[in-house]
């Protein structure tokens, strides 16, 4: 199998980077200014809190430590000074792109100054619609520049002021698109170099410093990893692992083949194009930059990512890193939860063999950039599996297989129906959902791929399998780093069923499309796409959107049992319901309304006291407190933050709402004039991020250990 042919020009894989339009480090670092803009968590979400002063001061000393902190991490997103260079510049109205940045999103973190930020050149052109053309921040009016000009993949950024733009005077090529003669091969370690010329960017088969081929047990030129099940979508980078130290080798794109590869929009002209089948556009590479991942036209069963080595090397494993979350705002993270491996020969190319007798290797580790090592089984070693250790994965949702089964009673949770599995000797289950939840059956199906096919049903389907090895990540300070996962969805199986709501609130199934528009919500924040087949027959798929529920809550239920389940998970009692509070939060909600943007209230000088989080653009109770309670992940609570360290960090919404002292809650909501919905939400008896450093460790968990599982806090909270 020769290599895939190197596509010199190749344009910056657009969907990628678009999902990556803006991280948190580009949103926080703004020209220096009295107020910075907020963490923005996901698509439309902007959200802050409030922290007061930790040292006791003078009443109006006070005043004005809660003013100064309340500027820098509680007051909305802050567009930076944008400097015209027509005084008379004015946005062109109602400009938006097809993922809904608008004006405002670019000029808070993607433009300044009538120019590109240095590193978001792909940002801008046609296929964005323009923004250069349309938002004074970013040029309109003004005579275009490099720094608005996207470069090829493999060709580096350069001289942003220079006019007029083009490749060959905005762009560098680097040896990662260099081609090779013949009887040469890439060296990938300086794929980076701009030096570009057969000596600094090829390497010969023919001196030491390229090994003969391979010839011992575990050879392998080809290496296939097929993802089993995901969360979201698939979405990854790989390398493989080498000799007896693991050395990572981390081939470039052009020695990477893809069952598929989903392109802008799944906008393909026709197949074969854009990368489907066997694309080498993916993306995929361990140390790939700009948050890009390789993911296939369709997440499903069957698709796979493959490296090639150029020959025969001693292959002991690989790695396999998740999708970061990335955006300005947020999207959610994306990564494979389990995978497969192969590999195959120089000699024999298409005969691709199973690592470790097809073992369905655990990558939940991988999520968000994290690292994980799959080392294999050598033919002389045997790895023994200790039952104990196995850990349930869940391949796939809302389904059963059709194989013959054996029912294990009714269980209290995922756990205990995944324990008594084990005591029978079984490796894959279904956990019923719904009005199933609790039923419990060993399914007898010899992979997580289901050969007997599936069945729709209110189970899901889930393999037991050995954890793989996670990389260790260096602390950053004297503290443990607290590193649990983040919460996408608040128990979903209680809350939610699979059919997905439309603008006009009727409900659709997967695959089909809304009446009203024909098409999507436009509310989801996730990839959204359409086919038509040859018989007219439309299909929509559909992520991020709102589900429809099968638990009717009124608002202020539904944000008082999303808040203590998320204090569950940590052993902290559950808050109860406070009308004054909730009174208390109306004016900061109100006032939020009125100016279209998250306004705070003085809420620690109301009585009775109390901390304030706020939020817009969230349309559920559950998705405003999930966003502020992942503030714990991103951008992570590490255990000894406190006072205005931790409200600067951008951790103050979950240090807020997980504050163990505190016991009443009190929230409203309203629709501001432009759509945009506003959450406010006061924490009183005590209020919280207050007091010295003892008093924060006191009331924030310090452990990365969860006190409760899920399925344990869903029972208690929803049960």
């Amino acid at each position: 199998m020769p290599p895939m042919t190197a596509l010199l020009l190749a344009r910056l894989f657009v969907l990628a980077a678009a999902k990556a339009a803006c991280d948190d480090e580009m949103c926080s670092e703004q020209p220096p200014m009295e107020m910075k803009g907020s963490s923005v968590l996901q698509r439309r979400s902007v959200h802050t809190t409030k922290t007061i002063a930790q040292e006791p001061l003078t009443s109006a000393h006070t005043k004005t430590s809660v003013q100064e902190v309340d500027r820098t991490v509680a007051s909305g997103v802050v567009l930076p000074g944008v400097k015209l260079m027509d005084s008379g510049c004015t946005d062109t109205e109602g400009w938006a792109n097809m993922f809904g940045y608008d004006c405002a999103l670019y000029a808070s973190c993607i433009c300044q100054n009538g120019a590109g930020i240095p590193g978001m050149e792909y940002m801008f052109g046609d296929w964005l619609g323009n923004p250069e053309l349309n938002c004074c921040a970013c040029g309109k009016g003004s005579e275009p520049d490099c720094s608005t000009h996207g470069c090829p993949w493999g060709y580096n950024a350069v001289s942003p002021d220079s006019k007029p733009p083009s490749d060959a005077m905005c762009c560098q090529q680097t040896c990662a698109v260099h081609m090779c003669a013949s009887d040469m091969e890439p060296n990938w370690e300086r794929r980076q170099s701009v030096e570009v010329s057969e000596v600094e960017c090829c390497q010969t088969t023919t001196t030491t410093t390229t090994p003969a081929p391979f010839q011992g047990v575990g050879k392998a030129q080809y290496v296939r990893i097929s993802p089993q099940s995901w969360l979201g979508s698939i979405a990854m980078r790989a390398a493989v692992l080498e000799g007896d130290d693991l050395d990572m080798v981390d081939p470039p794109e052009n020695m990477r083949s893809y069952s598929s590869v989903k392109p802008l929009n799944n906008a393909y002209v026709q197949e074969g194009e854009e990368g489907w089948p066997g694309s080498n556009k993916g993306r995929s590479m361990e140390s790939q930059g700009a948050r890009h991942g390789w993911s296939p036209k369709v997440s499903q069963v069957g698709e796979w990512m493959q490296i090639d080595l150029s020959r025969s090397r001693d292959v002991r494993g690989v790695v396999i890193v998740g999708k970061p979350k990335s955006g300005c705002p947020h999207l959610n993270a994306e990564f494979p939860t389990s995978v497969k491996i192969e590999t195959a020969t120089t000699e024999d190319p298409d005969n691709f063999q199973a690592r470790n007798d097809g073992q369905v290797w655990n990558t939940m580790a991988c999520q968000n950039k994290g690292l994980v090592r799959i080392v294999f089984a050598t033919d002389t070693e045997t790895v023994p599996i200790d039952p104990d250790a196995l850990l349930p994965v869940l391949v796939k949702a809302g389904h059963e297989c059709k194989s013959s089964d054996k029912n294990m009673g009714k269980q209290s949770s995922m756990q205990a129906c995944a324990d008594k599995v084990k005591e029978n000797g079984g490796i894959f289950f279904i956990y019923g959902t719904g009005w199933k939840a609790g039923r419990c059956y060993l399914e007898y199906t010899d992979s997580a791929s289901c050969s007997q096919d599936w069945e729709s049903d209110h189970y899901d389907f889930y393999a037991l399998e050995a954890p793989a090895s996670s990389e260790p990540v260096p602390a950053t300070t004297q503290a443990p780093s607290t590193t649990p996962t983040a919460v996408e969805e608040i128990c979903p199986a209680l809350l939610y069923n699979n059919k997905i709501l439309c603008n006009d609130g009727t409900a659709v199934g997967e695959g089909e499309c809304c009446l009203d528009n024909g098409f999507c919500p436009s509310d989801c924040f996730g990839g959204s796409s359409k086919s038509t087949d040859s018989n007219g027959q439309s299909t929509c798929t559909c992520n991020g959107c709102r589900k429809q529920r099968k638990l009717e809550l009124s608002d202020s239920d539904a944000m008082l049992k999303a808040h203590n389940y998320l204090r569950c998970l940590h052993g902290h009692d559950e808050l109860t319901w406070d009308a004054d509070v909730a009174e208390n939060a109306d004016a900061a909600a109100e006032t939020s309304c009125k100016d279209n943007d998250l306004r705070h209230s003085d809420s620690y000088g109301m009585t009775p006291s109390a901390g304030e989080n706020l939020a817009m653009g969230l349309t559920s109770p559950e998705g405003a407190a999930a966003a502020w309670y992942n503030e714990l992940t991103d951008p992570g609570y590490n255990a000894g933050d406190w006072g205005t360290e931790a409200a600067d960090k951008g951790v103050g919404h979950y240090t807020a709402l997980i504050w163990k002292s505190t016991q009443k809650l009190g929230c409203k909501s309203c629709v501001s004039a432009q759509g945009r919905t506003m959450w406010a939400c006061q924490y009183a008896q005590e209020a919280p991020n207050s007091g010295d450093q003892a008093k924060w460790e006191e009331n924030v968990p310090q452990s990365d250990v969860p006190e409760a599982t899920p399925e344990t806090c869903c029972a208690r909270i929803y049960g």
